[in-house]
């Protein structure tokens, strides 16, 4: 509630998520490849539109583009390990 009052809706609306992300992470998003994979690069994506929001008020196009980007990254240098890992072992 302090977040609403203090930085506005939006910083509530892209932090939120981190709520769910972190609840449910270890008892059901670790049991599937894919979201224990990814799980990881949304929240930090999520937690830099967040914290600008958080700290302007606003997200700009730049900071979207740059969270997708690096969101997109992590997530592929995640099923990347993901799968020399699995080969290695197999």
């Amino acid at each position: 509630m302090a977040l609403w009052t203090v930085s506005g809706a939006l910083a509530v609306v892209l932090t939120a998520p981190l709520l769910a992300l972190g609840y449910f992470h270890a008892p059901q998003l670790d049991t599937h490849t894919v979201p224990a994979t990814v799980d990881y690069p949304i929240g930090i994506a999520l937690a830099t539109a967040g914290g600008y929001a958080t700290q302007t008020g606003a997200v700009s196009d730049t900071v979207v583009a740059v969270c997708l980007v690096f969101g997109f990254l992590l997530a592929a240098i995640n099923v990347m390990l993901d799968r020399i890992d699995y080969h290695g072992l197999v």
